[in-house]
């Protein structure tokens, strides 16, 4: 059995990125399950990193970290870099904003140093504009970062980069893009989608909190519990520090 084009774990599916995240959640617990059974480690880490990342758009911090450790004790066991990259940064984000200012900045600055070593821009800057946002952090940098790697950042990154730009500079300029970075994906979908995108997916919630703030705007429609097992889902505070 081929991991890659059997099991799928190397992408979350459209599931989650319509926010449709119980059905995310499902395929990748299946998907970890599989991988193990046919003992591909790779294909694991791959599941494991996927799984903590529906987890934290759920609001179930202890069991996102939980998933994103086992991969990186995976990683390091098969020498994937490149899936660790990814792992570190997603960790740190998770830790600072749960206010683990500490091991957040541990793991972004992994994220950062790694990212530059494997070639990863995407994280390199996303890890450098969460710095940003710590005590001590360096707005100036941030944007430095987003500069040098603009064209090479895809949809989803630029609109999570400005968002975090927003938050360390107070620049609403780069709010404003963010809002519009998140309209144009929207566009891209059927709009019966829509309000799972924008309540369910944590970056989208928080672009729309900021911009009705900003605006005035109506607040969407709060996002619904969709499996009472999971822990309690909390809004991350948003701040500015700029």
């Amino acid at each position: 059995m081929d991991g890659i084009s059997e099991l799928g774990v190397r992408d979350q599916g459209i599931g989650r990125r319509l926010g449709r995240l119980p059905e995310a959640r499902e395929h990748m617990e299946r998907s970890l399950a599989l991988s193990r059974e046919i003992g591909s480690r790779e294909d694991e880490a791959y599941a494991q990193h996927n799984l903590g990342e529906v987890l934290r758009e759920e609001g179930a911090r202890a069991g996102s970290e939980e998933r994103l450790l086992a991969c990186l004790l995976v990683c390091e066991e098969i020498g994937h870099r490149q899936l660790a990259v990814q792992t570190h940064l997603l960790l740190g984000s998770l830790r600072a904003a749960a206010g683990d200012e500490e091991s957040g900045r541990e793991s972004l600055a992994a994220a950062c140093s790694l990212a530059k070593d494997v070639g990863i821009p995407g994280v390199e800057t996303l890890a450098r504009c969460e710095l940003a946002l710590l005590p001590g952090g360096d707005a100036k940098d941030a944007l430095a970062a987003f500069t040098e790697h603009d064209e090479r950042l895809d949809a989803e990154e630029r609109r999570q980069a400005r968002f975090l730009l927003w938050r360390a500079t107070g620049d609403r300029a780069h709010l404003e893009e963010a809002k519009r970075l998140l309209d144009e994906s929207l566009a891209n979908v059927p709009v019966e989608y829509h309000e799972s995108m924008l309540t369910n997916l944590r970056v989208n919630r928080e672009i729309m909190a900021a911009w009705n703030a900003e605006t005035g705007a109506a607040e969407p429609p709060p996002a619904t519990r969709d499996d009472p097992a999971d822990e309690p889902r909390g809004t991350e505070s948003i701040t500015r520090v700029g």
